[in-house]
């Protein structure tokens, strides 16, 4: 299986304690979903149980809690933020390393067994139909995001054409997805992510210390810079992967699993369908890990015009 998994974001439960949340997506199956809140803790007993079926897992840096992770120490509600986003990238970084441990080196002899651990981990499981088909279900207690990114395929003449498109787009995202744990793009991308994080926390730090307040304040055109260059950046991407890996993509459709496409004769539709296939693994690659920073960035650049909206929305109200 191909999954991709992001930390979004960490919260204090009601017990003080730093809960993660984890994101996940199916490639093959095109579902994404948000698994069950996880602690340090849990992933501590994930990274034990793994490390006794393969003991290269262990060479996978992973956070130290420190004296807070001991007991009758200070709580998870003492650590500072930067603490807390440092924590939270260590632990997505082992988690990606171990989901895409089948693509980075030899098959283990007891690669299943990790298989289900990591499955369930993130509130999943897979099972064999009776026509052999392997499919993915989820536990009842993950969450399910209303957005899905496999939804826009191409328009086919028959349900056999159909089913082929949707295969030939899963495979080309899953060609995109191995090409991103390439280490060179690996790095690119962390340090784009990590720096486009940094940009918006300085920028919006800067406003609220000028404006003398503590109401987080952006700069509208300063917040639509920031957005346009993030979108350039996924443009770029999808481009360059487009450009230099035409050759695999041409020859991943030839495949006879796809011989039920029907094309014309400049092939139009392959193309749109090697360009919807890239841009939308490259948006889950780079967009949805800064999908809340984008958020926050644009709700605090339009504050003003919100309370100023709600004001007029108030006094129209008690208007006959």
């Amino acid at each position: 299986k191909a999954l991709c998994v992001r930390i979004l974001n960490s919260f204090l439960d009601n017990k003080n304690r730093t809960a993660f949340t984890i994101w996940a997506y199916d490639i093959e199956a095109g579902v994404e979903w948000y698994a069950p809140a996880r602690y340090y803790a849990d992933f501590r007993d994930l990274r034990s149980e793994l490390i006794r079926l393969d003991k290269s897992i262990s060479e996978i840096p992973f956070p130290s809690m420190g004296w807070a992770g001991f007991a009758g120490m200070t709580s998870d509600a003492s650590d500072s933020a930067s603490t807390k986003e440092t924590r939270r990238s260590q632990l997505e970084y082992f988690l990606r390393r171990v989901f895409s441990g089948v693509y980075r080196g030899r098959l283990h002899p007891y690669l299943a067994e990790v298989a289900v651990h990591l499955q369930t981990f993130v509130g999943c499981d897979t099972v064999l139909s009776d026509d052999n088909d392997i499919s993915l279900t989820l536990n009842n207690q993950v969450a399910i995001s209303e957005a899905t990114y496999c939804t826009r395929t191409p328009d086919a003449s028959s349900e056999q054409e159909r089913n082929a498109r949707l295969h030939l787009k899963r495979s080309i995202q899953r060609c995109v997805y191995r090409l991103f744990l390439l280490p060179s793009v690996e790095n690119l991308l962390s340090q784009f992510i990590d720096a486009a994080k940094k940009k918006v926390v300085s920028e919006t730090t800067a406003n609220s210390k000028k404006n003398q307040s503590n109401h987080l304040k952006v700069d509208k055109d300063k917040a639509t810079d920031d957005v346009e260059k993030i979108r350039e950046f996924i443009d770029s991407m999808q481009e360059l992967i487009l450009e230099g890996c035409e050759d695999d993509l041409i020859s991943i459709s030839q495949r006879r699993d796809f011989a039920a496409l029907k094309d014309d004769c400049d092939n139009t539709k392959r193309d749109e369908l090697f360009r919807e296939a890239v841009r939308e693994q490259v948006e889950i690659e780079v967009y949805v890990p800064l999908r809340s920073t984008i958020s926050k960035h644009l709700v605090y650049a339009w504050l003003n015009d919100d309370v100023e909206m709600k004001h007029k929305m108030k006094a129209l109200s008690k208007k006959p």
